[in-house]
Order: C-alpha cells, then sequence, then structure tokens
C-alpha cells in the first residue's frame, strides 16, 4: 500500500500530475495488486486530468474550502472505501477536513495462543521428573568419559 500525504501550493512551479503518474506508475508496476491512496491540499489541482493522466479516482465529493474542493483523497481502489463525509478540523483553519472509511467492517482476527508457565514451582516440578528419568537412562545406557581435543573430529563416538 503506498499512502501519501500531499500540498499542491496555489502557484504550483512544479508538475504535479506528471510526478503522481510517476509514483503511482511506479509502485503499481512493482506491486500490481497494491492500493495507492494520496491525500492532501490539492488547491487548484484538475482533478480530471489527475484521473485521465493516473487513474486514480477522488473519494471526496463535496466542498472543503469555502465553495472549493480544495482537500481531497486520491485511490486507484475506490470499493475499499466508503462515502467520505466532512468533519471539522481542530485547528483553526477556513478548510473542513474529512474522513474516509472503510467500505467494510473486517472481522477481528482471533488467535489462540499457547505459552509455558515458567515460575520456579513449576521448574522444581520438571527438575524432580528428570531425576526419575535419567535414573533409568543411566542404568541402561552408561556414561563413557572420553578426551577431546582441538585437533578432534567432530561426532567422534
Amino acid at each position: 500500500m503506498l499512502v501519501c500525504g500531499l500540498y499542491h501550493p496555489p502557484k504550483p512551479n512544479k508538475d504535479l500530475i506528471g510526478f503522481l503518474a510517476e509514483l503511482s506508475d511506479g509502485f503499481l508496476d512493482s506491486t500490481p495488486e497494491g492500493t495507492v491512496v494520496l491525500g492532501g491540499e490539492l488547491n487548484k489541482l484538475d482533478l480530471s486530468e489527475v484521473n485521465r493522466q493516473t487513474g486514480l479516482i477522488p473519494l471526496v465529493d463535496f466542498p472543503t474550502g469555502g465553495d472549493s474542493k480544495l482537500d481531497n483523497c486520491l485511490t486507484n481502489a475506490p470499493h475499499l472505501f466508503a462515502k467520505s463525509y466532512p468533519t471539522t478540523a481542530q485547528t483553526k483553519t477556513d478548510h473542513l477536513g474529512f474522513i474516509v472509511p472503510a467500505a467494510k467492517k473486517l472481522k477481528p482476527i482471533r488467535t489462540k495462543l499457547a505459552f509455558r508457565d515458567c515460575r520456579q514451582q513449576y521448574k522444581d516440578a520438571l527438575y524432580k521428573r528428570l531425576v526419575v528419568l535419567t535414573g533409568p537412562l543411566s542404568g541402561s545406557f552408561p556414561a563413557l568419559m572420553i578426551s577431546l581435543t582441538p585437533s578432534s573430529r567432530p561426532y567422534t563416538c
């Protein structure tokens, strides 16, 4: 997923549409199933031209600054999002904010997790059982003493 924040100044000095086309095309070439989400203050950017060159679809269809759509969110996967709605910003601004909710409510993923309780009382019980196990083991397989030197072959038995 490619998520970017954008600011298009009222008097731009660079071609933002060309940059967005290169950015989204480069990402989608390397990740064909990827999702692109670009949002921010776009001012007077021609959204129909953005859509024509990049295939990105604007999600905000209401004015966010006076009578103009100054802020917007663009995506190549509009089916993942529900209808956007306006909200007042928490900072001093003449713009409205917007919220773009997910289209589907996903079920929470529940996972069962198993772990060992390693408190001291259980360690003591384990050590007692090991003594019971190693007694017959020592009787059946006597321990051999060997000497190893740095030049010994590994796995000498």
